[in-house]
């Protein structure tokens, strides 16, 4: 499953990415890019968006029709 995925996505191949979801353990990618925290010479705004997941990764959750509320960091500007 994960070559299949590499093959397909250039994005994997570059940051890696975890393959599971809920009891379903398909792997790790590790790729060689890699982010680290830097320091900015303006000031920097984070701004945290809350996003909701509609893709259910269990089927009790199907069942009962949930979702998953998270929170996504943004940094529009940084110099």
């Amino acid at each position: 499953m994960p070559q299949a995925l590499c093959r397909k996505y250039y994005d994997i191949r570059l940051f890696g990415g975890v393959l599971s979801t809920g009891k379903i353990n398909a792997g790790q990618v590790r790729g060689p890019v890699q982010l680290v925290f830097a320091r900015s010479i303006d000031p920097v705004f984070p701004i945290a968006w809350t996003i909701i997941r509609k893709a259910r990764t269990t089927e009790e959750r199907q069942e009962r029709g949930e979702t998953e509320i998270g929170r996504k960091p943004n940094i529009p500007y940084g110099l």
